[in-house]
């Protein structure tokens, strides 16, 4: 990477003894053969000889900073800088030094201090956007790559830089326009090819993004992060086999790789070939026991199959390795310990991975119709009251109780933890607001008898204790309030005698929530409601069995 600077500095000389000059020319020739002890020795001899020689100090300096003797390369550049402050190579070193020690500060003056004495100093230029960049001053670091393109008008590096930049902060169609720029200066650049493709994939622009991809691997037939980008953007196509054929292929270019192993498994899941995957699964943790994603992949998979033990010890993996993670709560739900709700990370995770096959899933496999059946239920109450309702759908998802409650709406919101969902919903046009927030914390902050209806379509079964929610839902009704709820039957899984000894709820391995008829009906009693109707009915399929549940409509009372 500094050949061309150790050539520049191995250049550069002043009037010194003659014999000064003769031991730093020499110092040079050992630098530019990469011979670095040879050459400190011979830069030493020329500063013995004149201590103010300060092209041999900043030669010294380069040749321990590249030995990583970080000290004494220090001391030697700041004597240079005592000798000559105007010295745009000794900043500059310092400020490699400085970046190397993750010194941003420090760096960022050096290489700043660099480019004011000497402006056509191309890696100043580059190292100060580079640190910047990283250390999270953007603003900064875009200023700093613009005036190097205006530097160096023609320099396709620099444009490739501010995509990179514009892609961080997803600027897609800015980033874009820049890679263009830089493929028409150098259209060999194989990363040019790929980063503008892994844009266009984050875009949706799918076609281009392989048409770039494979413009890519025309130029380098084994780039191992093309075959990597192919395979992901044709499975987001559907193209499975040959997504399947572009991962096999990276992991025979990297067959140490744990995360190809990872990406491969989950088009092979997808794909149906189950034991396929888990092999991959396996491989992948063989690489790297440390490797979460593996462990939870695995453990998903494991689970979906009905190997509960082993899938339960995957998970704790995950959690050892990341105590945070969401999988703790699947973890527990495993091993039977008790929890009072999913964590939101946990739930905003889940449904942000499933929004895009939420609803097809929902319908077409689990055999999903609580919010119809649910809107059903609210039906004949719409008719008696004779005019349209407010709605709060907490948990709303993409949308679908939304669609079967339109009729009966003349303003709808709806709350939800995942973006992605909150994404779908609002593509249908039907919700007045949608507010991405934790339940309780958006019903808190809302005016109390606000609505007509609140509701909650399969949402308590990732939540156990209720009481709050339940509060909450009182206190934002107005009089004569309906609050209309799905959750999963307790008495359904339940083997006791006396259905009285049940507890409020239990977390079952699916990671859901059931609750007791008991328990609902102690807080309908306790927050004032008045029960409307309670039905049985099936929540969902799960592995063929169905899941039964309960469709429920409280009122509050009339005032």
């Amino acid at each position: 990477m500094f050949a061309k600077l150790k050539s520049f500095i191995a250049t550069k000389t002043v009037s010194a003894p003659g014999e000064s000059i003769k031991l730093k020319r020499q110092g040079d020739a050992y630098l530019n053969q990469d011979r670095l002890d040879d050459a400190a020795e011979y830069y030493r001899r020329a500063i013995s000889i004149d201590p103010d020689y300060f092209e041999a100090c900043v030669g010294l300096g380069f040749a321990l900073s590249e030995q990583k003797q970080y000290g004494e390369a220090e001391q030697c550049l700041h004597q240079a800088l005592s000798i000559d402050s105007n010295n745009a190579d000794a900043h500059y070193i310092l400020g490699t030094i400085s970046k190397n020690r993750n010194d941003h500060a420090s760096a960022i003056e050096h290489f700043t201090n660099a480019i004011d004495i000497r402006l056509l100093f191309e890696f100043a230029h580059r190292d100060l956007f580079d640190v910047l960049f990283h250390s999270g001053q953007i603003d900064r670091a875009r200023e700093v790559i613009e005036r190097a393109i205006t530097v160096f008008p023609e320099s396709a590096e620099f444009r490739f830089y501010l995509a990179n930049l514009y892609s961080h902060e997803k600027e897609y169609e800015k980033s874009i326009a820049c890679y263009e720029k830089a493929l028409l200066m150098q259209p060999d650049s194989v990363a040019s090819h790929i980063n503008l493709a892994s844009v266009l994939f984050k875009a949706g622009q799918y076609d281009e993004a392989v048409a770039s991809y494979q413009k890519a691997l025309s130029f380098e037939p084994h780039a191992f992060d093309a075959h990597v980008g192919l395979g992901a953007v044709s499975e987001k196509m559907g193209r499975l086999h040959i997504a399947i054929d572009c991962y096999e292929y990276a992991a025979i270019l990297k067959p140490e790789d744990p995360a190809t192993q990872v990406s491969l498994g989950n088009v092979l899941e997808t794909n149906g070939k189950m034991n396929d995957a888990i092999k991959c699964y396996r491989r992948a943790i063989e690489l790297n026991r440390e490797y979460a994603l593996a462990h939870q992949s695995l453990g998903n998979l494991l689970l979906s199959q009905g190997e509960s033990q082993e899938a339960q010890t995957c998970f704790e993996e995950v959690v050892r390795l990341e105590p945070d993670s969401p999988v703790k709560h699947i973890a527990a739900a495993l091993s039977g310990r008790i929890t009072d709700r999913a964590p939101n990370d946990y739930v905003e995770k889940l449904f942000d991975e499933y929004a895009d096959k939420f609803d097809s899933h929902l319908v077409k496999t689990l055999n999903y119709s609580v919010p119809e059946s649910l809107a059903a239920l609210l039906k004949p109450y719409h008719d008696a009251a004779g005019e349209k309702w407010i709605i709060l759908d907490l948990g709303c998802g993409t949308g679908l109780f939304g669609v079967a409650v339109a009729p009966f709406a003349r303003r709808l919101v709806g709350v939800d933890l995942s973006a992605k969902m909150l994404e779908k919903a609002g593509n249908l046009n039907l919700y007045h607001r949608l507010e991405r927030e934790d339940l309780l914390k958006m019903m808190r902050e809302e005016p109390p008898s606000s609505y007509d209806v609140v509701s909650a379509a399969d949402v308590f079964v990732y939540i156990g204790i209720l009481d709050e929610l339940v509060k909450e839902a009182k206190r934002l009704l107005r009089s004569g309030g309906i609050f209309a709820f799905s959750v999963e039957s307790l008495e359904a899984l339940s083997d006791a005698v006396k259905l009285s000894e049940l507890p409020d709820f239990q977390l079952n391995v699916t990671g859901r929530y059931a609750h007791s008829i008991r328990y609902l009906t102690r807080l309908a009693r306790d927050n004032g409601f008045d029960v409307l109707t309670t039905a049985e009915a099936q929540s969902r399929l799960d592995k063929g069995n169905s899941v039964k549940g309960y469709l429920t409509v409280w009122q509050c009372p009339l005032t």
